[in-house]
């Protein structure tokens, strides 16, 4: 992002085979309390940008550490720097 924004994308699905060329995702399954650490200087916050809900964080060593508490499918995170 132009304004020192890096944007993490957290994605999980399970594909089930349907044939030979096609995958289909049947069931999104919630996944609770992901464990999330990127490189980056210190930020001056993290939040998740479609809703603007701010995430507690941590910064040690050139990592910013944090939680996600729950996502299905798809979550995007801002980490503002």
């Amino acid at each position: 992002q132009k304004n020192n924004t890096k944007i993490v994308h957290l994605l999980y699905a399970s594909p089930v085979k349907r044939g030979t060329n096609v995958d289909i995702i049947e069931d999104l399954i919630p996944i609770y309390d992901t464990a999330v650490s990127v490189i980056s200087e210190k930020p001056k916050r993290v939040y998740k940008p479609l809703c603007g809900e701010e995430i507690p964080f941590e910064y040690k060593v050139g990592r910013v550490n944090f939680n996600v508490d729950k996502f299905i499918c798809n979550e995007m995170i801002a980490i503002e720097e």
